[in-house]
């Protein structure tokens, strides 16, 4: 992974007891989860080790993210702070989709496209697979993911939420509470 690069730190080691992207905590503590922070936004990588192998989640933040919960009080609202189920959504955001579109036809991003085209090595594990995904994708996206994360480009950050807003009003919501489109 290219942290130095795009010039993350590491700045927190934990053991998380829940996934960001999972409704209910685990009810162990033993999802060993690293955090690295830019000065833009913060990427944690979790290794969640209760299923039968090894899963590696990576979910982006932006810098008031908590290190230990998924959702915070913003603008006197709950909402989802880790960003890693939605995390297509934004990519298909950063590609200039419409939310109609994404509603509608369900395919890869531009990046994931293009870090497919490469070839999936059977050989290496979920884990890897998901570092080099990532990893291609940053390359693709460049800066334009890091800075739809940065607290400073509220602008950009209020057409993505309203992005997401429309995509849920299209594909429709689920029952989680709050709603996935609560994002912050």
């Amino acid at each position: 992974m290219p942290l130095e690069k795009w010039r993350f730190k590491e700045s927190t080691r934990l053991f998380s007891e829940y996934r960001p992207d999972v409704s209910l905590p685990s009810g162990k503590m033993v999802l060993p989860t690293v955090i690295y922070d830019s000065e833009r936004c913060r990427v944690m990588f979790l290794l969640d080790q209760e299923r039968y192998n090894d899963d590696l989640v990576i979910f982006y933040g932006r810098k008031h993210a908590p290190n230990d919960k998924k959702l915070m009080k913003w603008d006197g609202e709950e909402c989802y702070c880790w960003h890693g189920h939605d995390f297509d959504l934004a990519l298909k955001f950063l590609d200039g989709v419409s939310p109609r579109e994404t509603a509608q036809k369900r395919w890869p991003s531009h990046g994931v496209q293009e870090f497919l085209k490469l070839g999936l090595d059977e050989s290496i594990g979920q884990p890897e697979s998901m570092v080099r995904m990532h990893a291609a994708v940053w390359e693709f996206y460049g800066n334009r993911l890091f800075d739809l994360f940065d607290l400073r480009r509220s602008e950009l950050w209020a057409q993505y939420s309203q992005f997401v807003r429309e995509f849920y009003d299209l594909y429709g919501r689920n029952l989680a509470v709050p709603p996935f489109d609560k994002i912050c």
